[in-house]
Parts: C-alpha cells; structure tokens; sequence
C-alpha cells in the first residue's frame, strides 16, 4: 500500500523493517562500514579533550548527519546487490559512491560546503562565549553559573544554526541521492523531486525527519556504540523509502 493508504507510523514502520531486513541480511558488512566513522568521531572527541574543549566535540560529532546521506551511498549498493539476489561485499561500499555519477558528486559538495559553514558558525560561538581559554569547557567547574549559562547559550545558538541548515538540507537530500542511485539523471531534477515530496506529505516526512534526527542524536551523543545499527538501518530504510515514493 502507498503512504496514502496507511497511517504516517505504518508507513514509516514498514519503511524500517525493510530496512531491519537489508541490516540482517549484512550485519558484519554494515556495521563495519558504520564504525568507521565512529572511529574518526571517537578521534575527534579524545584530541578535543586533550585540547581542554570538549564542548566543541558537539558541532563536530552533531555535524555529521549533514553528511550522512552522502556516506550512506555505500548501504545503497549493498540494498541493490540484496535486491538482486547477490551477496555485498565490502568492494560494493565503495561501488556505491561511484554508480550515480556527477549528479550526486554535485550534492555532495552542497553537502560538505554547509558542513563547514557548520563547523566555522560553531567555533565563532565558541570563540564569542568562551574566547581561547580552556577554563570555560572544563567540566569540573560546572557549578560556576557562569559557566553554566555560557555552556548554554553556546549549546542553544550552535543547535539553533544546525537545526537550520538541517531542516534545509534534508529536504534536499533525504531522495534525491537514493534516487541519483537508482534512477539516474540530472542533480537539479533529484533536488527538485526531493524538496516536492517534501511538501506534498509534509507529515510523513516530518515525522521521518524528527525520528532520524532523534536517532542519530541518541547514537552520536548519547549511546555512541548504537551508531553501529541506526546509520546503516536508517540509510537501508532511505532507499527503500525512495523506492516507494520515486518509483
């Protein structure tokens, strides 16, 4: 049935147990694509606290579902190898960012480019609530109130500035890369054909936009060993969403 025919939840619902099923079918495969970018992330964090600034590990570590549609091409060819009736390898990650050609090269520099606006908006809070001192981010001192209400400034600002640029970029992503994979064509098309989604069942995609993004906080920041399964669960549930709704 189409998303017009069942609830928003059944919809999704279906959407992840598909993508549950491509996860079962893969587990050492996805979930070893998936660390990687743990590691660099675990990385990131540790030089941060040597450093004296963890609080900058959250623009870096909450950044990256900016990126993860770009990354998540992998998954998308292990989903089509499934769907074929073979059997992924690690060679087909790579496959994956090679099969849809200029069209998802384009977004993908759309992508990095609003990365680092990201990144450089952050470290400008940074710099205004905590100048280059490392006392501010010291997390031992955080019964100064002071400290507090600088740490929550510089928390609301920078996840006010991320909520923008994430809200922008999802609607011109979450199909447009999965369908550059499938069906081919031109970046402007996908982009548009995204972004029209979007709109016409703006509850669906809503309700997909705020569960990924409660998904990916919980594992980036929260339970990052979680990350293992939500990005690659996730990124098969995209590409059978945009299967159903592009076909």
């Amino acid at each position: 049935p189409g998303p017009g025919r069942e609830s928003v939840a059944a919809t999704i619902a279906r959407w992840l147990g598909q993508g549950w099923r491509d996860f079962r079918r893969t587990p050492a495969l996805s979930m070893g694509f998936s660390a990687l970018f743990l590691l660099i992330g675990a990385g990131v964090t540790l030089a941060l606290l040597a450093q004296g600034r963890p609080l900058l590990a959250f623009p870096f570590l909450a950044g990256f579902p900016l990126l993860a549609p770009l990354f998540a091409l992998g998954f998308y060819q292990v989903a089509r190898v499934l769907d074929e009736g073979g059997q992924p390898a690690p060679a087909d990650l790579l496959r994956g960012f090679t099969r849809p050609g200029a069209g998802a090269w384009a977004i993908a520099l759309l992508l990095v480019f609003c990365y680092f606006i990201w990144i450089t908006d952050a470290l400008l809070l940074y710099a205004l609530y905590f100048g280059t001192g490392r006392e501010w981010d010291a997390w031992i001192g955080f019964q100064d109130p002071a400290l507090v209400e600088r740490t929550t400034g510089f928390l609301f600002f920078a996840g006010l500035t991320g909520l923008v640029l994430a809200l922008g970029l999802f609607m011109v992503a979450v199909l447009s890369l999965p369908r550059l994979f499938i069906q081919g064509g031109s970046f402007i098309t996908a982009i548009v054909g995204s972004v029209q989604q979007v709109f016409q069942r703006p509850v669906l995609m809503l309700g997909w936009g705020l569960l990924l993004a409660m998904a990916m906080f919980i594992s980036l920041l929260l339970l990052p060993p979680l990350f293992l399964l939500i990005y690659p669960l996730f990124s098969y549930a995209g590409y059978r969403a945009c299967q159903a709704l592009c076909p």
